[in-house]
């Protein structure tokens, strides 16, 4: 990558250092890691993914979510002033399964002004499936400015978004790993979508593992198959690239079709 800023979308706290903990330990001085979903319910509400880890409350799952995501930006190096966290609700504590009203375009606006701030030219990073509908809330935010040329300093790319990608593929193929070029969702049509690798070393990946590691509370029993897929698929994309780095994330840079 360039020397820019990176912006990094995460919609939960474990999805930008699982999908590109990589890209964040080469340049953590330049990593701005925004949270979206982090927002924490009232006392006394409790999802059915946080019963499932253990807590006896939304609260004091999302407490013990913002720590862990804290310590594992620190693994990678990130300076406080790189972390954000935005205080919308996880899908889980919204009521129901539909988009209150008005909810699309207040996370547009509040990216769009998160962005601005950091002022100059900057890579921004949102996730690519549309497998989880808060993932695909978050990218339809922030795509709709960009296409409006809103954000004309923003080069907006597609993250290939861990462990989402690897389980869209497994539903296409029983090979997953020799089809490691995500295919873009048909919601994401309308625009150019060009690969970009972003290489790292065993050091960087060491490290984006030992982050990976801090989020005890996510997928607890399934914690170290995960990782270890998420491992294997860098070292297979950066094979499949012929790059001369062991390990890959994948980003696709977003360019505008005439007539789009």
């Amino acid at each position: 990558m360039d020397d820019r800023l990176n912006i990094i979308l995460s919609p939960h706290f474990d999805d930008a250092v699982f999908s590109l903990g990589g890209l964040i330990a080469t340049a953590p001085e330049r990593a701005i890691v925004i949270t979206i979903f982090a927002g924490t319910p009232a006392e006394g509400v409790a999802g059915r993914w946080d019963r499932r880890s253990g807590f006896k409350s939304g609260a004091e799952a999302m407490r013990a979510r913002a720590l862990e995501n804290e310590a594992a930006l620190a693994v990678l190096d990130v300076p406080p002033t790189g972390v954000i966290n935005l205080d919308f609700l996880d899908r889980q504590y919204r009521g129901d399964k539909t988009l209150i009203a008005g909810l699309p375009s207040t996370i547009a606006e509040t990216l769009c002004e998160a962005v601005r701030r950091h002022g100059g030219p900057a890579n921004v990073f949102t996730p690519a499936s549309a497998w989880h509908p808060d993932h695909r809330l978050v990218t339809d935010s922030i795509i709709e400015p960009w296409r409006a040329g809103e954000l004309p300093e923003m080069d907006l790319f597609l993250y290939q978004d861990q462990p989402y990608a690897y389980l869209e593929l497994r539903r296409r193929t029983i090979a997953p790993l020799r089809f490691a070029k995500f295919v873009i969702p048909e919601s994401r049509r309308g625009v150019a979508a060009t690969p970009r690798w972003l290489g790292f070393d065993d050091a960087r990946a060491t490290k984006k593992r030992e982050a990976a590691e801090q989020y005890k509370s996510q997928f607890p029993v399934m914690r170290p198959l995960i990782l270890k897929m998420i491992d294997d698929f860098s070292r297979y994309q950066a094979r499949a690239a012929r790059l001369p780095s062991r390990h890959a994330e994948l980003a696709y840079r977003l360019n505008q079709l005439a007539h789009s």
